[in-house]
């Protein structure tokens, strides 16, 4: 992020701090974490795939995506799809709007609530350094760290790293994204997650690509259970080629 743009950003959260505007839309807030209206169109993954948790449109255990193949990690779960108000809520995160992760954190915790993923640490989708440089900060590992802090859990968010930069994934169709970003990531701590229950957090799930290359790399390093946990996913309904 640019020093003009850290100035913006400054002066948007002293007109509208964190608890007196909608974090999606800008409106007044009275209570709660995201007014009314957003709130109503935050819509909630109705037929989840058993394998990578994103709405699938009919019936069955395994979306189109997974009926192909067996991703890395061991379970997948969405607050929601990714649309509407949850679509501009990401957007506001990731464009300088930090404060919105609050609101997409507690809806992320409400969606693990009754799950049987158990885990012992928490991480996160890494960014490259130059990236980082771009937005500022990594909004994934913002979102870990108040799941993190909520549950009582570990938080580990400098052992898996992004090794190298890479096309940004939702510029690609589905078939090349394997490809885009098979081996970009890498441990920086042998023996970080050796042995260990691990949950993945990551912003949006499209594919699953990344978080399945993630869960690769945790698991060759010794991670017994690899766990993903997003705010959004794209449904089976989108087409991505």
């Amino acid at each position: 992020m640019g020093f003009l743009n850290q100035i913006k950003e400054s002066f948007l959260e002293f007109l509208f701090p964190q608890g007196l505007a909608c974090p999606a839309c800008g409106d007044e807030l009275a209570e709660g974490l995201l007014c009314p209206n957003c709130q109503s169109g935050i819509a909630p993954i109705g037929k989840p795939c058993t394998r990578c948790g994103r709405n699938m449109l009919g019936g069955g255990g395994y979306c189109s995506g997974c009926k192909g193949r067996i991703p890395h990690f061991d379970g997948c779960l969405s607050a929601c799809e990714y649309d509407g108000a949850a679509k501009a809520l990401l957007g506001r995160l990731k464009n300088g709007h930090r404060y919105a992760a609050e609101a997409i954190a507690a809806l992320m915790l409400d969606a693990l609530k009754g799950s049987a993923f158990e885990f012992d640490v928490v991480t996160c989708v890494p960014i490259t350094p130059r990236v980082k440089r771009l937005r500022g900060y990594n909004q994934s590992l913002l979102l870990a760290q108040i799941i993190a802090q909520s549950l009582g859990k570990e938080l580990d968010g400098e052992s898996l790293i992004k090794a190298r930069d890479t096309a940004f994934q939702k510029d690609l169709p589905a078939s090349q994204r394997q490809s885009n970003i098979g081996g970009a990531f890498k441990l920086a701590k042998r023996g970080a997650f050796e042995g260990r229950r691990v949950l993945l957090v990551d912003d949006v799930m499209t594919t699953g690509s990344t978080l399945s290359e993630c869960a690769k790399t945790l698991k060759k390093g010794g991670a017994q259970k690899v766990f993903c946990l997003t705010f959004a996913s794209v449904g089976e309904s989108v087409k991505l080629d």
